[in-house]
């Protein structure tokens, strides 16, 4: 709830920026539960499909937080959000092993990667 009720408000080209900070935090959080959950030997199968959503609107965040950090020329930053993208990606695709949604929401977000980290190397070269 707090990434959608900030991210049409944020900056993320400024790290003060209140809604930026939120979104960091909300995705940093999401990212602990990530890690929590990879470490034990639960099945994700069981888990709701709301967990999945939270994923993927994280990786889309983080796909947002990326873009500005490759504009800012932090390549630091862009390679610690490319590591935790992948996370987010790794999870949805043990999920996507054995049901449609972790695959669907790949597949999103590697468009979304496409089209706004690509398509923006595109335009810089």
């Amino acid at each position: 709830a707090m990434i959608q009720l900030h991210d049409p408000h944020a900056n993320f080209s400024d790290s003060n920026d209140p809604s930026t900070i939120r979104l960091a935090s909300a995705v940093q959080s999401i990212l602990e539960l990530i890690y929590a959950i990879c470490a034990t030997s639960y099945d994700l199968i069981y888990l709701d499909h709301a967990s999945s959503f939270c994923w993927f609107v994280a990786g889309a965040t983080i796909i947002r937080f990326l873009k500005a950090k490759i504009c800012l020329k932090e390549e630091a930053e862009a390679a610690r959000l490319t590591q935790e993208l992948n996370v987010v990606k790794f999870v949805l695709g043990n999920l996507g092993d054995r049901t449609m949604i972790g695959l669907r929401q790949i597949k999103l977000l590697e468009e979304l990667y496409e089209d706004e980290i690509n398509s923006n190397l595109d335009r810089s070269t």
